[in-house]
């Protein structure tokens, strides 16, 4: 019983490494890729470590451009003065390389901040954010990612004067891609 699953995995996993890339080898315009994750974070300011639930999606309006937007929920973790530190971003991704299985990226992501004290209120903050990072093909609706993402802001709060919000973001993970069906230009 045990060698037929092991015959079983192994031809899955043969069958499988047939369609590897298959969307990705033929252009990416039209394609959408989406993921959530358990993300880390390093807030400058104060030196600590901060860790996130994160989600985003990009759309290949082109086959080196995306949108895209995130969504950031910060969980505390530490005795840090700030409670929330809930982000939401939306920009466009630059993927210099065209076709293939691995895809680099560089992005700008303006958007806003949801930050709060212990205590005390929340407030809506702008935030700047730029990207890096890298997607690895592996499959007809999979891809492995890893991102660096710099979030840049400032926060007036009523515990200190002024706490600023520059952090650099880590994710990586497995993501799902997908592609929409276009119109082929005659």
């Amino acid at each position: 019983m045990e060698t037929k699953r092991i015959m079983m995995a192994v031809f899955l996993i043969f069958s499988f490494t047939g369609l590897l890339g298959q969307n990705a080898e033929t252009g990416r315009k039209g394609m959408v890729l989406f993921q959530g994750n358990l993300a880390g974070g390093y807030r400058f300011a104060p030196g600590i470590f901060t860790a996130y639930v994160q989600g985003d999606t990009d759309w290949f309006l082109h086959d080196r451009v995306t949108l895209g937007g995130q969504v950031w929920y910060h969980i505390p973790i530490r005795s840090d003065v700030l409670k929330h530190n809930h982000s939401v971003f939306a920009g466009i991704a630059v993927h210099p390389v065209k076709t293939g299985r691995i895809d680099p990226f560089i992005g700008f992501h303006p958007g806003a901040s949801l930050v709060g004290e212990r205590n005390n209120a929340l407030s809506v903050i702008p935030v700047m954010s730029a990207s890096a990072g890298v997607n690895i093909y592996t499959g007809p609706l999979f891809h492995l990612f890893l991102k660096v993402q710099g979030v840049a802001g400032n926060f007036n709060g009523r515990e200190q004067t002024s706490q600023p919000l520059h952090e650099l973001r880590f994710s990586a993970g497995l993501a799902y891609h997908f592609r929409l069906k276009t119109k082929k230009s005659s």
